[in-house]
């Protein structure tokens, strides 16, 4: 039986890591790491987000970093993962608790069923969607969800 060189190896796992799943996946990896510099380096230039309140923003790493000072804990749970051409499906689960400004309440923790869509170009995340109920996380921030 032949053995691949170790290179060749190497090679295969790069080539799978730019593909639109392992770019989701090297994501959710950096977000549960609460690695701010690594989410930018995954994402294009100006990466278009909508959060679960349905706004629109532009992801930055200054984004994340302020995200994670809120919420150091965030992380996501995969359980399901559908990817189709540039797209990719993730559903599982979100959770976090509020350490930012001010005291963090004793219910200041969450955890919501949550779905996720991503779409990556030439290696690169150009959008990112999450869908699920964001009363929980805005409660714990002692914020309303905006009407």
């Amino acid at each position: 039986m032949a053995r691949r060189a170790a290179g060749s190896r190497d090679a295969g796992r790069r080539s799978r890591a730019s593909t639109p799943l392992g770019v989701v996946r090297q994501y959710i990896r950096r977000i549960n790491a609460g690695d701010a510099r690594g989410l930018a380096q995954l994402a294009g230039p100006k990466l278009p987000f909508v959060d679960a309140t349905g706004a629109g923003f532009i992801l930055t790493e200054e984004g994340w970093r302020a995200y994670f000072a809120d919420f150091p804990d965030y992380r996501i749970e995969v359980e399901v993962v559908l990817a189709a051409g540039t797209s990719v499906a993730v559903f599982g689960w979100a959770s976090g608790s509020f350490k930012g400004r001010g005291a963090a309440a004793p219910w200041s923790a969450w955890r919501v069923p949550a779905a996720w869509r991503a779409v990556v170009r030439a290696g690169k995340l150009v959008q990112w969607q999450v869908v699920c109920d964001a009363e929980p996380m805005l409660r714990s921030a002692g914020r309303a969800r905006p009407v």
